[in-house]
């Protein structure tokens, strides 16, 4: 009888230990994903094509104004190269966020958004809305593999 309530007090304290960890490691990979978000948000606000294509996986997928967009790296790049020639500033500030640890290395980040954009003509325009970007471990770098925009303003 003894030695059946020190094996369960024994597997609940390794049960609470191995919970334990898991959340700790669980917070450790939301920080790194926020701090990742920021620098990304930041290589937006810079408006250079190669900032912001490092964090994309080759195979990105992108959705948004209802469809689908760049099913690549390589499209999504030239999507950039449109765009961005056309803007002197871009502000993307965080609201609210989400991080989501679905494994070690796939993560969730969905978040709220107020953000701006001045075009070379100096119209500025308004730009809110929420983002979902799903980030992949490769190689032991977050590589975002798909971004699904919903903006609440029209271009």
């Amino acid at each position: 009888m003894r030695t059946v309530n020190l094996r369960r007090i024994i597997s609940f304290f390794l049960i609470i230990i191995v919970w334990q960890f898991s959340h700790a490691q669980q917070a450790e990979i939301e920080k790194e994903i926020l701090a990742i978000t920021e620098k990304y948000n930041q290589a937006w606000e810079s408006l250079d094509i190669e900032e912001i294509s490092k964090y994309h996986a080759d195979d990105i997928l992108y959705y948004w104004y209802g469809s689908q967009g760049p099913t690549s790296k390589k499209d999504f790049d030239r999507l950039l190269e449109q765009m961005l020639p056309s803007m002197t500033e871009y502000i993307h500030e965080i609201l609210s966020y989400q991080v989501q640890v679905l494994s070690d290395n796939v993560v969730t980040f969905s978040h709220m958004y107020d953000g701006q954009y001045t075009a070379t003509d100096g119209k500025t325009t308004n730009y809110d809305g929420a983002l979902t970007y799903v980030f992949k471990k490769m190689d032991e770098e977050w590589k975002i593999v798909l971004i699904h925009e919903s903006a609440r303003n029209e271009q």
